[in-house]
């Protein structure tokens, strides 16, 4: 296991921060995996949207390091997370799919709720 430093956008629709949580991830792990944990450990009112969990439905769509992308398709082991001393950036994304906003305190905050 290895231990990680992810940077999670928290707020709403009058503005918020990245705030960083550490958590341990081990092989095989996704993104969506880490959020979970995270979740668990560090900060259980942090809120996440996801379904399927196999790449299909879209709803754990987040922007990950600047990019949009599916966090239970995304493996940390791709991601540069030995390779900088920067954290993993998880920001919220307006998805389509349900008018869903991840990775944030509350969706109503932003009128999807």
């Amino acid at each position: 296991m290895t231990t990680v430093t992810f940077s999670v956008w928290r707020g709403d629709k009058d503005g918020g921060r990245h705030q960083d949580y550490q958590t341990e991830i081990g092989e095989g792990m996704v993104v969506l995996d880490a959020v979970h944990q995270i979740q668990a450990e560090s900060a259980n009112d942090l809120a996440v949207r996801w379904n399927c969990k196999a790449g299909k439905c879209g709803s754990c769509s987040a922007e990950i390091n600047g990019k949009p992308a599916l966090m239970c398709m995304t493996r940390c082991s791709d991601l540069p997370l030995d390779k900088t001393e920067d954290a993993t950036t998880l920001g919220a994304l307006n998805a389509a799919v349900a008018g869903g906003v991840n990775l944030i305190d509350t969706a109503e905050a932003y009128g999807f709720g």
